[in-house]
């Protein structure tokens, strides 16, 4: 039986700010930057600052872009 400790990341409601980079391939300076721009959605429990998977999802979802990459 898996504990709460041992869970998977993708099992979880929401993710810290270097759980989010990690999932993404971003730093986690980058995610911090983004939070504070009001770009992507969080929540703060006291000190802690959290993701809400759902939030992150309809994030992607919303800015998922298709054609060809512009630099």
């Amino acid at each position: 039986m898996m504990n709460e400790k041992s869970s998977v990341v993708g099992e979880r409601m929401a993710y810290s700010p270097g759980e989010v980079a990690d999932l993404l391939g971003l730093g986690k300076s980058k995610i911090y930057d983004m939070i504070r721009r009001q770009e992507l959605p969080y929540v703060k429990l006291g000190s802690l600052t959290r993701i809400p998977r759902s939030a992150l999802e309809t994030w992607l979802r919303e800015n998922l872009k298709s054609g060809p990459i512009q630099g």
